[in-house]
């Protein structure tokens, strides 16, 4: 990799390479001006392997998608990881899902969307994220314009945690962001009365957010066709109240 020119597209995945290997493909990636993509996944990477490749990203000039997910990055690792977006300024697509990044680690991705304009999507699914974790992804959505695309699902988030993020990408009116993937997350009626607000109020100059692979269970699904029954009884007896009173 330190001298080849030609190799766009590598993957190294599924190689068990472990942290041992990691500080070679640090070097590699400081020198390295051709490769674009480069696929590590579930190669048993941990923290000081996340750390070493850390420093490899924050000093390429040429990568646009790295694939690290399925590895036990975490603490330490997660943090030079996501330190690196604020420095990098090619990576389009930052693939970490199934690691240990916590709220730590969301924390530092938030600080690098803060400052990052080139990233296009980035996946944090199956991260151990909590709420805590994203309400400082919404922070930093409330400032980014330019990533497209968040996976967040299979975490320890819950309705609220995303409805801040739906806050936060409303007031930003210059957000890009299109597509959030919430896969796993059980809906409660509060969500869905706000992503329903969220499309109403949607500023149609721009791409409108979809938010994708929530569950709505059957019992959510009838407790707010009751709560419409009622909205409705209640309106027509204001109705007729209002009749009654002109007469």
């Amino acid at each position: 990799i330190k001298e080849n020119s030609y190799i766009q597209k590598l993957n190294l995945s599924h190689n068990y390479l472990g942290d041992v290997c990691s500080d070679y493909l640090q070097d590699a990636l400081k020198v390295n001006l051709k490769l674009q993509e480069l696929d590590l996944s579930n190669n048993e990477f941990g923290e000081a392997g996340g750390i070493s490749l850390g420093m490899g990203v924050a000093n390429n000039e040429s990568l646009k998608k790295i694939n690290l997910s399925y590895n036990v990055i975490r603490q330490n690792g997660a943090i030079a990881l996501a330190a690196a977006l604020k420095v990098n300024i090619t990576l389009k697509h930052f693939d970490v899902g199934w690691n240990g990044f916590g709220d730590e680690g969301a924390f530092a991705v938030a600080e690098a969307l803060k400052v990052n304009n080139s990233l296009l999507a980035i996946d944090l699914s199956h991260n151990r994220i909590s709420d805590t974790g994203l309400t400082f992804l919404a922070q930093a959505l409330g400032q980014n314009d330019t990533l497209k695309e968040l996976r967040i699902g299979h975490n320890l988030i819950s309705p609220c945690g995303l409805i801040k993020i739906l806050d936060a990408v409303e007031e930003n009116s210059k957000s890009a962001l299109e597509k959030i993937d919430v896969e796993g997350l059980i809906a409660d009626i509060p969500l869905i009365e706000r992503l329903e607000e969220f499309h109403d109020n949607w500023n149609r100059s721009r791409m409108e957010l979809t938010v994708d692979r929530f569950v709505v269970t059957g019992l959510t699904e009838f407790k707010m066709e009751k709560k419409k029954q009622k909205e409705e009884r209640d309106r027509l007896k204001a109705e007729q109240a209002e009749r009654e009173q002109a007469l």
